[in-house]
């Protein structure tokens, strides 16, 4: 793996700030996390020299906060970074330390978890968070994971801290392509945010097994979806009659079935005028 030079990275990247600007769809208010889309999403190439650079302003207030940067170094090695920018005292990206005391590898979240004060993960003195990389033929870093990752950040908005997520996907192992979906922020200051949590949700016009998996544990019935979506389940027994029902409001719902008789029942999911339905046994 590669050290990045960190020289006047600031004053060449604020060249193209605009591109920031420009990728900032919609912004939401949800409780009070504000949410960035980024319509198109951002798709990262490696190149030589500076790189495929994009910088972020999490919260639009003119102050660029951290910046991507997905470089090639030969034809072999490449390495995608989310480095900080502005008061980098504060601006941190959740990353576990190697060698380096200003290096490491970027933490990739999960939906729902805890980004919040006092993280050990939130590191004094590093600014550069490794997202993937290759180098002399080893691949370096953790977030080249299947679907969606989260990455967990904090930064200073005038005398406040603020802590945020920012989702990514398509990382591959040697850190030489990547895709920005979107992130949040918790706009109240020292507060934690859920990664995930701002999302604004949608409905799905695809209700079928490759994005709906609906099982049963003991005691619990589980319906996950690949994506975060509105609408409602239904389960029903075999003389149709509604025994369970709930609003869909987490991409992995958990619904308590301990009260429920022993056998097979059907499990309907209901969005934007579709349903997909399944029978489960429970035991």
């Amino acid at each position: 793996m590669k050290k990045t030079n960190s020289f006047n990275f600031e004053n060449k990247l604020k060249a193209y700030s605009t591109i920031a600007l420009g990728v900032i769809g919609v912004g939401a208010l949800n409780a009070q996390v504000v949410y960035h889309d980024v319509n198109p999403d951002r798709t990262f190439t490696a190149s030589a020299s500076m790189g495929d650079t994009m910088t972020l302003d999490i919260n639009s207030d003119a102050i660029l906060d951290f910046y991507f940067q997905f470089r090639t170094y030969n034809t072999a090695d490449a390495q995608a970074n989310l480095n900080t920018l502005g008061d980098t005292l504060v601006n941190k990206v959740m990353a576990t330390l190697v060698s380096y005391t200003d290096l490491g590898y970027a933490v990739p979240l999960a939906l729902n978890a805890p980004i919040a004060p006092g993280n050990v993960n939130f590191r004094a003195l590093l600014d550069q968070a490794v997202l993937a990389s290759a180098f002399s033929g080893t691949n370096y870093g953790n977030c080249d994971i299947a679907g969606d990752v989260y990455l967990g950040i904090r930064f200073a908005a005038g005398a406040n801290t603020h802590y945020g997520w920012i989702r990514m996907s398509g990382i591959s192992a040697t850190g030489s392509t990547g895709i920005l979906k979107d992130w949040a922020y918790q706009s109240t200051p020292n507060t934690q945010i859920l990664a995930g949590q701002g999302l604004p949700p949608q409905a799905i016009n695809d209700l079928s097994p490759e994005n709906v998996y609906i099982h049963a544990t003991s005691g619990k019935l589980h319906v996950r979806f690949n994506t975060q979506i509105e609408g409602n389940i239904s389960v029903v027994n075999l003389m149709g009659q509604e025994v369970l029902s709930s609003r869909i409001d987490n991409r992995h719902m958990e619904l308590n079935v301990n009260d429920l008789s022993k056998g097979v029942y059907i499990v309907s999911v209901k969005s934007n005028n579709n349903v997909y339905t399944k029978k489960i046994n429970i035991n």
